[in-house]
């Protein structure tokens, strides 16, 4: 794609469009300002650049994306701040030396946000002010210091992860900000081929979908995920770091209570719920029938489980090739039939999966999380260790399909058989009762959507 540039009069040089947009931004203004209209201004620049190309009849999503726009500012934002410290110094050499006092300030101040940038290069004081107004309501702060601290443990696979934590000075007291960063994951080439779709989905997800919920007047049901402060499109999530409300994950290996099921279903309950309201409450406003699929068909697109020959496709296959080849070491696990034929069924029913994770053509489809599993479920526990509440959390594998595939994954990846026997019909009953009773708070009928039996069937 091609690189617009501006020609700097004053330096007879061609910079990219958001280098100059930078370095008149730092030129004009300092710290205090930046922090209360930063993102304001650039706001304003894309908003008025997009006006004065349409008028020549140009769309600045095609000459620069907003996702181009800001990772370019996040790029060269370094690069600004070290010009700016070099026309500091340079003016200080120039002063008079009942000047030079207020300039070693500046100067000083310069030096200390290019530490920043070299100690956290993926995160700039600029993107701390948009976090800490939209964690705390305000521009209204003093902020002190922040840390990007990686995990030592990977939290998945599909991204790096790390904890913010920011000291800020704000209502007469400093206080301690804890925060949960999630990152395209850069340990390999292949991983961020893999993360790029999700990465968007999750994107998706948390910065339209549930704004456009709570719009709609359904902020009551849309607790069941963290809070995301900031973004900066196919780069960073950042979230409010649950761990430290005492939200945590239980090992892959631990079998699910009844009341850990019972809880999670209740937050399954309230994503289907909001899914369902969702196309109902516009189909309503608009006088005409809305599905999620097709007002955004791309975000919803299948693209980790699909036939398309994809790299997600050809790593899919090679894991399912390389399971299939590893059951020949355990002779003794078919009963009735040959190891063969046990590889040979195995086979078709990985290939069924390609067709099971599609929209339904008979049932109503709902925004399903798609991941359900221990490792994207945090429990609190009460003092007797009884679960009491949870969250999901990672919805980059969401998909439009029929609830009971949330369900279904749910209790086969965290159960086991005995459990599904002893417990399985009660929860789908108490998923039911309580997804009609969500949808009824809003003059929804559930039955005239599915009955029971209907459900019973997905």
């Amino acid at each position: 794609m091609r690189e617009y540039k501006i020609l700097s009069t004053k330096r007879e040089q061609s910079f990219p469009l958001v280098y100059d947009l930078l370095l008149t931004i730092f030129s004009f203004t300092d710290q205090n300002i930046r922090q209360y209209h930063f993102h304001q201004f650039l706001d304003h620049y894309y908003k008025c650049l997009q006006t004065k190309m349409q008028k020549l009849s140009l769309d600045v999503t095609k000459c620069l994306p907003l996702a181009r726009f800001q990772s370019q500012l996040h790029k060269f934002l370094p690069f600004v701040k070290l010009d700016i410290l070099k026309q500091c110094c340079q003016a200080f050499i120039n002063e008079t030396s009942r000047k030079k006092l207020k300039q070693y300030e500046t100067i000083r101040v310069a030096i200390l946000e290019i530490i920043e940038c070299v100690s956290h290069p993926n995160l700039s004081r600029e993107d701390c002010y948009k976090i800490l107004k939209n964690k705390i309501g305000s521009s209204d702060y003093r902020l002190l210091n922040y840390r990007l601290i990686p995990l030592q443990e990977r939290e998945g696979y599909l991204g790096d992860y790390f904890k913010l934590k920011i000291e800020v000075e704000y209502a007469g007291t400093v206080k301690l900000l804890h925060l949960f960063s999630k990152y395209l994951p850069t340990y390999s080439d292949m991983a961020m081929d893999l993360a790029k779709d999700s990465f968007k989905k999750e994107e998706f997800y948390y910065l339209e979908f549930i704004p456009e919920l709570n719009d709609l007047g359904l902020k009551d049901i849309t607790n069941f995920l963290p809070k995301c402060y900031f973004s900066r499109t196919n780069e960073v999530l950042i979230f409010e770091d649950m761990t430290m409300m005492n939200y945590k994950t239980v090992h892959v290996s631990v079998t699910y209570s009844y009341e850990m099921l019972l809880i999670t279903i209740k937050q399954l309950d309230k994503i289907h719920a909001s899914s369902l309201l969702y196309e109902e409450l516009l189909s309503k406003k608009t006088n005409e029938i809305v599905r999620i699929d097709v007002k955004y068909p791309d975000n919803v697109e299948e693209k980790t489980v699909c036939k398309k020959e994809t790299l997600a496709k050809k790593t899919l296959d090679c894991a399912i090739t390389t399971f299939l080849n590893m059951l020949s070491k355990f002779l003794d696990i078919p009963k009735k039939f040959s190891m063969e034929e046990f590889q040979k069924r195995g086979q078709l029913a990985f290939d069924l999966c390609f067709e099971k994770v599609k929209k339904s053509d008979k049932f109503r489809n709902v925004f399903c999380q798609g991941d359900c599993w221990a490792s994207n479920i945090l429990f609190k526990n009460d003092k007797d260790s009884m679960p009491i509440d949870c969250y999901l959390v990672d919805f980059q594998l969401t998909r439009y399909c029929p609830p009971a595939h949330d369900l279904m994954f749910l209790f086969y990846m965290s159960t086991t058989k005995e459990i599904r026997t002893k417990y399985k019909s009660k929860l789908l009953r108490e998923y039911y009762s309580e997804l009609s009773n969500i949808l009824q708070r809003y003059k929804i009928d559930l039955q005239k959507i599915y009955t029971y039996q209907q459900f019973l069937e997905l």
